[in-house]
């Protein structure tokens, strides 16, 4: 099985990037609702939307559509 290279470049670029998505969905989570939502609720919310980030990011890097 193939290791995963931390010191990689663009395994570093991807790592930042999804915690950007995580700190950008928790932030909006947390003040753009009209509800006060527990920061327990906002950390696993942000969570859950930067692992579909990646997977959709590993599973489907780019889709190209002719319409």
């Amino acid at each position: 099985m193939n290791k995963i290279n931390l010191n990689d470049p663009e395994i570093k670029k991807k790592i930042v990037k999804y915690l950007i998505m995580t700190l950008l969905v928790s932030l909006s989570a947390r003040y753009t609702t009209s509800l006060i939502l527990p920061n327990e609720d906002v950390v696993i919310l942000g969570l859950i939307a930067g692992i579909i980030f990646a997977l959709l990011d590993m599973f489907t890097p780019s889709i190209n559509l002719n319409i």
